[in-house]
This record gives C-alpha cells, sequence and structure tokens, in this order.
C-alpha cells in the first residue's frame, strides 16, 4: 500500500479525534463560492505543502438548503482546520442539489479540483476524503481519472451500489408496516412524506409504545444494538427514505 496514503489516512483518523487540541496560531485562508450552482469552500494553510485533500459528503436530505458545511457533515469545519494545520489544503463542494445526487456531486466535484488548480497551482497530490454516499462519487472519480488521484479514504461506505442501498431502504419499510402497522402513512411506493414530520415522529413513538416488535424488525434486518437507544436509531436510521420516491 502507497505509504503515504497510510500517511494521511491516519493523519485524517486522528484529526478526527484531537482537532480541539491543536493550536489556533497557524494562519488559513477560507474560500466561499460556487460553480454551477454549487455552493464550495478551500481552506488554504499559509505554508501549504502542495497536496489536496477534497472531501466528499453524503446524502443531504431534498429540500434541505445548500449550506456550508453540509447539513449533517458539521465535521467538515474541524477536519478542514486539522488538515489545514497540517499543511493540507482542504476544499469541499455541497454538490448543486441533495438526495442522491451521485452525478451532481461527481460533476461539481470534479470542476472544484480544476478550480483549486487555477486558484493554487496543480496539486502535487490530491486526497479523496468521502463519506457514505460519497464514497460512489469517489470511486467514480478514481474509475475515470486513477492518474489525478492519489488515494481514497472511505468512511461509513456505502459501497453496495444504489440498487442494494434503494432496496434495504424499501425491504424496512415493507417489514416496518408488517411490525407496526398504520403508523406510517402511505406504502412503500408513497413519496413525499416528510421524514422529520411524518416519519420521524411516529417511528419512534411507536417504538416507545411498544418496543418488542422493533426487536424483532432489528433481528430480521441485522441491526445490531446493545441499548434501547441504540434499537430506536437503528430503526429509524434503516427508515430514513420511508417515503419511497
Amino acid at each position: 500500500m502507497n505509504q503515504r496514503f497510510v500517511t494521511i489516512s491516519i493523519s485524517v483518523l486522528l484529526t478526527c479525534l484531537s482537532y480541539l487540541l491543536i493550536s489556533n496560531s497557524y494562519a488559513s485562508t477560507t474560500i466561499d463560492d460556487s460553480l454551477e450552482g454549487a455552493p464550495y469552500r478551500i481552506t488554504v494553510p499559509e505554508e501549504w505543502n502542495g497536496e489536496l485533500v477534497i472531501l466528499l459528503h453524503g446524502y443531504v436530505f431534498p429540500g434541505s438548503p445548500l449550506t456550508l458545511p453540509p447539513q449533517g457533515h458539521e465535521i467538515f469545519t474541524p477536519l478542514s482546520e486539522g488538515l489545514a494545520a497540517q499543511g493540507y489544503a482542504v476544499a469541499y463542494s455541497a454538490y448543486r442539489t441533495n438526495g442522491y445526487a451521485v452525478r451532481e456531486g461527481l460533476q461539481d466535484s470534479q470542476r472544484l479540483v480544476s478550480e483549486v488548480t487555477d486558484l493554487l497551482g496543480r496539486p502535487v497530490e490530491v486526497w479523496l476524503l468521502s463519506y457514505s454516499m460519497g464514497t460512489h462519487i469517489g470511486m467514480k472519480l478514481l474509475e475515470q481519472g486513477p492518474r489525478h488521484y492519489s488515494g481514497l479514504l472511505a468512511v461509513c461506505a456505502a459501497v453496495g451500489g444504489a440498487t442494494i442501498q434503494n432496496n434495504y431502504f424499501h425491504e424496512a419499510r415493507v417489514l416496518f408496516d408488517y411490525f407496526y402497522p398504520g403508523v406510517l402513512p402511505g406504502d412503500v411506493l408513497t413519496s413525499e412524506l416528510d421524514y422529520f414530520s411524518e416519519v420521524l415522529p411516529a417511528t419512534v413513538g411507536a417504538i416507545m409504545s411498544n418496543p418488542f416488535p422493533a426487536i424483532e424488525f432489528a433481528s430480521v434486518m441485522g441491526i445490531q444494538w446493545l441499548s434501547p437507544q441504540e434499537l430506536v436509531e437503528g430503526v429509524v436510521s434503516s427508515l430514513v427514505l420511508a417515503g419511497g420516491g
């Protein structure tokens, strides 16, 4: 395995645990702008080592605002600061749309690499750090341009493919309806359900009222849990696409 890839992988993982201990005395510049409707952020240390880390975010609920960092990816801020403190430039795109936006994320990330190159010059190394759905984007970037990227570090990777992933979510909805009939509106083919206002409170309420079906649900779906909180979190996470669509 590439020694430099091992080094940056360990660096990223340690950064997540220790960024609060890093001195704020280092100097860096943050550039916020947009490309073709996709907001992006670039963090450049004063003493840049010439290497670039591209962060690839995961699924963000449709209808959510396009923010920097993307919703649910607040770790991008301390992660960028920690890597910049070690000399790396860091960049990420919020993509031009939310949802399962693999195609848009791929195109917007490619544009971002070109933008960084135009602004800073060609990096000596370009590393990809992906989260969940972002791993699909990272793998596609590597497939299309293996000589342009030095390595991919996947976190919570969704690598089974979109079909398998969507089947899992839809199977979870069918099974939940079996164990908790009538709790969720509509059925597996229903679209336009709001997860936070319709799915989440109804699901949590049903489990709190009668947790035993949730235990059976978790057993069938292969959800591992060690506490009531983990049980609830596992079930509601499997229903993240409960509205179908």
